[in-house]
């Protein structure tokens, strides 16, 4: 039996299931490219880091106007980070933003955390954006020092086996960031 032949016999959702999954693989695969092609691991002897961002609009809950999950992908040496925090405006206007949460922190194992989030999120991804670009699914930035230093201190805090269960309470200075950020 060809492959061709083995698909066909199928049922129409499981090809339909199979499309959407090669279009999440490709999808996380271009980030990961374009991630290593913008600057890629090393970063932090750089003149100026830069991390990669990418917007993912997010179908919204409830009342919420508007939701977006900011994707940061930056490698100080080898290992790279994937960070996404959440951010919406709800039902009366006002700008809330979640938690950073680090996806991994790993020098191979980046790229399954992008394509594991992308396929988690499938059924609420709408548009991919970047913070201040119209027409870009991404953005190149420059990360603050403070903001390579937080990645680190929040990395170390959700491996340290006493802060099992307590919840990282230092500011985030990625709050700053945002589609909203300062507008609102």
């Amino acid at each position: 039996m060809t492959l061709s032949t083995e698909y066909a016999n199928l049922p129409s959702s499981s090809n339909q299931e199979r499309g959407a999954e090669m279009i999440e693989y490709i999808l996380s695969d271009i980030i990961c490219r374009e991630f290593e092609k913008i600057g890629g691991k090393g970063q932090r002897n750089e003149k100026s880091p830069k991390m990669m961002h990418v917007g993912f609009d997010f179908n919204t809950k409830d009342e919420d106007q508007y939701e977006v999950h900011h994707m940061y992908i930056y490698a100080p040496d080898n290992y790279v980070y994937v960070a996404v925090q959440e951010e919406r405006i709800d039902e009366n206007g006002k700008r809330i933003v979640g938690e950073m949460k680090i996806l991994s922190y790993h020098d191979s194992c980046w790229r399954d955390a992008i394509r594991d989030f992308i396929f988690a999120n499938r059924n609420n991804i709408c548009v991919l954006k970047g913070i201040d670009t119209f027409f870009d699914w991404y953005d190149v930035l420059d990360i603050r020092l403070e903001e390579a230093e937080y990645l680190s201190d929040l990395n170390s805090f959700r491996h340290d086996c006493d802060n099992k269960d307590k919840e990282y309470t230092e500011p985030n200075p990625f709050d700053e960031r945002g589609i909203w950020a300062g507008k609102m």
